[in-house]
């Protein structure tokens, strides 16, 4: 009884905590003019995303690529997003 209620503690703590981590791993995507001057300043190439409702791509990059904790934290280091 005790190991159950551990483990629904557990996958609840889980749930609550998980999506907050992967939150805090987004890219930081900034408006047009405010990217290209960053990019002009710190010389590096520039990361265009165009993304509308109805895109089923677009969700897919958002979910499948962009959420990976490797593209949130290279892409902010090597481009202006």
């Amino acid at each position: 009884m005790i190991r159950s209620l551990r483990s629904a503690l557990l996958v609840l703590a889980s749930s609550l905590v998980l999506p907050a981590i992967a939150h805090a791993q987004e890219i930081k995507w900034r408006e047009w003019n405010a990217g290209m001057r960053e990019a002009a300043a710190s010389n590096r190439p520039v990361l265009v995303d165009v993304y509308t409702d109805w895109c089923t791509w677009c969700k897919r990059m958002d979910k499948d690529v962009y959420s990976r904790r490797t593209c949130a934290s290279t892409c902010p280091s090597a481009t202006s997003p």
